[in-house]
């Protein structure tokens, strides 16, 4: 159940950015990334990897299978992100 929590929060953050009321670009360690694995995605939100794992099933992350590795291209994040 905290983990919902914590996905909930980071949605919510996610809606306060597409609204213009949070920052609009990631973190500079992550300039010149192209894709992002599930770890990452987990960690530019702030939840776990088994949360960003279920969000990428549900479809509220969007993001390509290659192989058995999930990727959440830069442009689409940033997009969801409102940046």
């Amino acid at each position: 159940m905290l983990e919902k929590a914590k996905l909930d929060q980071a949605l919510a953050m996610v809606r306060e950015v597409i609204e213009g009321q949070g920052p609009k670009v990631l973190d500079a360690r992550w300039n010149g990334r192209s894709t992002f694995d599930v770890n990452e995605v987990a960690a530019i939100l702030g939840v776990s990897r088994w949360s960003a794992y279920g969000a990428i099933r549900r479809r509220e992350i969007p993001a390509i299978k290659v192989g058995k590795r999930f990727l959440v291209p830069r442009h689409a994040l940033e997009r969801m992100l409102g940046a």
